[in-house]
């Protein structure tokens, strides 16, 4: 009987964690679910923009050259040499995979589709490492919503500008740089103590170790009569 009842609080755990995530995130899981119906609804509505074909040509012929085999034809290309290449790729990934039906149509709201989703990556992002209130201002910005909806450069790097940035700052946080001071080389960081003879004044001062020493901070107190 234990072992059944054991068995069965272990199948119900992963949903018991699932309950508890949703509890705690819900409110950045509502905004992220926003986020995604507003630049789906701006990848199906908005017309046509002014660079949209040229980027959708240039991958189409990415993908031209891919089933080719022809990599010098990508690192040539002529089409637009001032436009970053990655992000192209990515929608000549997408055209790769419509196959015979890819077009300018179909690559069109391909790419826009892949624009959306890194879109709604990097309001998840900004969301799990700075909080709901900055996933829900990204979210209703009509430019980042406009740039992320459409098949342009933008959203890749947003989102990899968002997320090197919010591991930055999660290292800074809990690395060596959120440390008060730090050791001289080879120290041990560690900190002691000692209370000051009677008749102290109470207070406490701390000083490091000179150079050679153990890299241990010290507190003393101050001697009678001190400040």
């Amino acid at each position: 009987m234990i072992d059944a009842t054991s068995r069965s609080i272990k199948q119900r755990a992963p949903f018991g964690a699932v309950s508890v995530y949703l509890r705690r995130h819900w409110s950045l899981i509502i905004v992220i679910i926003v986020a995604a119906l507003l630049r789906a609804w701006a990848a199906i509505l908005l017309p046509v923009d002014f660079d949209e074909p040229v980027y959708v040509n240039a991958a189409l012929d990415y993908a031209a050259a891919l089933r080719a085999g022809d990599l010098g034809a990508i690192v040539d290309y002529v089409g637009n040499r001032e436009h970053p290449a990655l992000v192209k790729l990515t929608y000549a990934g997408g055209a790769l995979a419509l196959g015979e039906r890819a077009d300018a149509t179909t690559v069109l709201y391909t790419a826009r589709a892949i624009s959306a989703v890194f879109g709604v990556l990097a309001v998840a992002t900004i969301g799990w490492f700075f909080g709901p209130i900055a996933a829900g201002l990204l979210t209703i910005h009509t430019l980042a919503v406009k740039y992320t909806s459409q098949a342009y450069l933008e959203a890749l790097p947003l989102w990899l500008i968002i997320l090197a940035f919010g591991l930055l700052t999660r290292w800074h946080n809990k690395g060596p740089a959120a440390q008060e001071d730090s050791d001289p080389p080879g120290g041990t960081g560690r900190q002691t103590a000692r209370r000051d003879p009677p008749g102290g004044t109470g207070r406490q001062t701390a000083r490091r170790d000179p150079p050679g020493g153990t890299g241990r901070q010290t507190a003393r107190r101050d001697p009678p009569g001190g400040t």
